[in-house]
């Protein structure tokens, strides 16, 4: 039982790092996108500057191809994450129904020891008074 005992501590504690992964990619995967936000509005704002004024148009149009490469890394950031939320996710969930199976044979585990000690101390109990009354009827004792 301090096998399984250890083994579900052990699961226990892959499931926190699990939850912190999937904490960390979340954290990341919104920051992602509020730098896509973000970039989107200096976009229009870059934009709004250059429809003003004629005189900037070629180097907004320099401006607008670095910022398209520039979001479209975002974007596959974005994705790349959203990816590796999904699989975290399903790691937590696998690793939870792991530490739940665990928990369940610790139980089970439990629950045999508790019967054995009851059945045992039941036999002492029931060897005492045969042994009471052996001597209560004055039979010899076994050999």
């Amino acid at each position: 039982m301090r096998g399984v005992n250890l083994l579900v501590r052990l699961a226990r504690h892959d499931l926190e790092e699990r939850r912190s992964d999937l904490g960390c990619i979340s954290q990341a995967r919104d920051e992602t996108e509020a730098a896509i936000d973000t970039h989107d509005e200096t976009v229009v704002s870059e934009t709004d500057i250059a429809l003003a004024d004629p005189t900037v148009i070629a180097a907004f149009g320099a401006w607008a191809s670095h910022s398209a490469r520039g979001r479209a890394k975002l974007q596959d950031r974005f994705q790349e994450l959203d990816v590796s939320a999904d699989a975290a996710r399903e790691n937590l969930r696998a690793t939870a129904a792991q530490v739940r199976r665990l928990e369940i044979v610790l139980e089970t585990a439990r629950v045999a020891a508790r019967r054995l000690a009851v059945r045992r101390a039941d036999n002492r109990a029931d060897e005492r008074e045969l042994a009471r009354a052996e001597l209560h009827n004055g039979i010899p004792g076994r050999f």
